[in-house]
């Protein structure tokens, strides 16, 4: 989560957000989509996407975790996601929480992550799949 929400103005229907620099983890796959896709380094990129999905998924379990299992983002997109590319280095960072939505129950929240987040990303990328 970001240090700074900036603020919220409730009578104008009005908030602000703190810019996140970064590239995205979609701008980083697009940027590596040809090295993804070679067969030679499949294992490689196979192991990154482990991190980036325990990554993403602890960025967006956090948030519902602090709204009390009421609110999640929707949909979950490696867009909306600052990772380190190594996994050794911390800082994963939701760049915005404008997407909230109600959590109708625990499995539609779980669904949402694995097809939204996982999927979607891994039929963009199939080099990704394992």
């Amino acid at each position: 989560m970001v240090e700074n929400f900036g603020g919220y103005w409730p009578e104008y229907q009005l908030y602000t957000e703190e810019y996140i620099h970064g590239e995205t983890l979609t701008a980083y796959l697009d940027r590596n989509r040809d090295d993804i896709l070679d067969d030679s380094k499949v294992d490689r990129w196979q192991m990154r996407w482990l991190h980036f999905i325990w990554n993403g998924i602890q960025a967006y379990q956090d948030f519902w975790n602090r709204t009390e299992f009421k609110l999640s983002i929707q949909p979950p997109s490696p867009s909306n996601l600052v990772i380190p590319q190594h996994d050794y280095s911390t800082g994963t960072r939701l760049i915005s929480i404008s997407g909230r939505k109600p959590t109708e129950s625990m499995a539609e929240h779980f669904l949402s992550l694995y097809t939204d987040y996982i999927v979607r990303t891994e039929n963009k990328y199939p080099g990704l799949k394992n």
